[in-house]
């Protein structure tokens, strides 16, 4: 039997069972939406959680607020940590909050080899201007914080980030963190905006410099031990940090702002949730983190969509195949006259296969396609929900509507193929 003759014999047995292709084709069309929809939806949640993992690796951390006796109980029990205390530089330079609002760089100068460097403010630097006032949205603040001893500035998860972003062969830092008093450490962006360009910063590591602010002397006579590269600070987990560093000394301990800023690295986000419950449990005071409260509801959506759709999934995939394969019982019951009588013309049973699938291929391909671009529109207004309610955008890829759109067609093929080999079967037993 030719390919066309048997497209043909396929589209009139389906006008002579409108009852049966009809039930057919709801079924096809109900099981690819639900499958599809939901397909499209974990694979979303997967790849939000690897872009999550990958992208801000640097947020494995949590960030809290204490005083000096949490802090270095929090230290004791911890393993990397960064633990600081910001300098109160009004108090420092005897001024009053309403005489400085706001510390711009234009307000403080670098001292080196009896030469002052003015600051001049960058408005171009693109970091996070939530909640800065619009004159000041892209200023680097003049900031300098206290390093507690033992603290690192840069940890594991934030050099791998760093190593992902910038993928630069030379280290971060130049010289090394301040250990002793009357060290300190700046930015190679800070340097610059005091007009000392990257090719002369290096040689001033070792040197004696002193740090003004309105003509006032904040730190006089620090060694330079240090200067990080300020791409650092675009990692998600350096955000609105201070470039300048410090160790504790006796003369700058009256300045200290009261509280410290302990951030405690964790090795992955799941770790990083686990220990901010246990903190909130003990009472301490945390920074708000985005990246670990996206990701333990990522988590949980993840755990509930999974088991639900595998629930889902197996229910629909079982339910059709009983209805399904009773429907085909029944339909070849009353045809195995009709098939016999082909068999009787010379059609094989290989041909006779071939052409269920035909019937089946011609009664689903419509009813597969309209269920697969419902079940895209579903599944996009499905996420905008779910990104509305996460406020976080949930993606959905060409690839993942690719690959759902894919798996389900090569379910269904199987499927017919299954069912028009179950078919014959059925007529060679009532043959026999």
């Amino acid at each position: 039997m030719k390919q066309t003759d048997r497209l043909m014999l396929a589209m009139r047995n389906i006008r002579r069972n409108p009852g049966f292709s009809l039930k057919i084709a709801g079924m096809v069309f109900t099981c690819a939406v639900l499958l599809c929809t939901m397909l499209t939806y974990v694979l979303s949640l997967h790849t939000s959680m690897e872009v999550l993992v990958k992208q801000k690796m640097s947020l494995c951390q949590n960030a809290v607020i204490a005083d000096s006796e949490t802090a270095e109980m929090l230290i004791r029990s911890s393993g990397e940590y960064t633990a600081v205390s910001e300098l109160n530089l009004r108090q420092m330079a005897g001024e009053s909050i309403d005489e400085i609002r706001q510390i711009y760089l234009s307000s403080s100068s670098l001292e080196w080899n009896g030469i002052h460097y003015e600051g001049i403010n960058d408005f171009t630097y693109d970091f996070d201007a939530e909640g800065a006032v619009s004159e000041s949205a892209y200023a680097v603040p003049f900031r300098i914080d206290v390093l507690v001893s033992g603290s690192t500035l840069l940890a594991g998860a934030e050099q791998e980030e760093f190593q992902q972003k910038f993928d630069k062969e030379a280290s971060w830092l130049t010289g090394r963190l301040p250990q002793n008093p009357g060290e300190l450490l700046m930015s190679d962006y800070m340097l610059e905006k005091y007009g000392i360009s990257k090719e002369k910063q290096s040689s001033l590591i070792g040197e004696t410099v002193s740090l003004y602010l309105k003509d006032i002397c904040i730190l006089e006579n620090y060694t330079l031990c240090g200067i990080a590269d300020a791409d650092i600070f675009y990692l998600h987990g350096k955000e609105r940090c201070a470039q300048i560093y410090v160790t504790e000394t006796a003369e700058l301990s009256a300045f200290h702002v009261p509280s410290y800023i302990v951030r405690l690295f964790a090795e992955d986000f799941s770790a990083a949730s686990v220990q901010r419950t246990e903190l909130l449990k003990d009472g301490c005071d945390l920074l708000s983190n985005e990246a670990i409260t996206l990701f333990t509801t990522i988590s949980m959506q993840q755990v509930l969509i999974g088991h639900t759709s595998a629930a889902v999934c197996a229910a629909v995939l079982l339910a059709m195949s009983v209805a399904l394969f009773s429907m085909l019982q029944n339909y070849v019951q009353q045809k195995s006259g009709y098939y016999r009588m082909l068999q009787c013309m010379g059609l094989r049973a290989k041909q006779l296969c071939r052409l269920f699938f035909a019937e089946l291929l011609l009664l689903s391909v419509p009813s597969l396609l309209s269920g697969l671009i419902l079940s895209q529109f579903l599944a996009d207004y499905i996420l905008q929900i779910a990104s509305q309610l996460q406020e976080h955008s949930l993606e959905i890829f060409f690839w993942q509507k690719a690959l759902s759109v894919g798996s389900v067609c090569i379910y269904f093929v199987l499927w017919m193929f299954v069912c028009s080999v179950y078919e014959l079967r059925i007529i060679q037993q009532r043959g026999q």
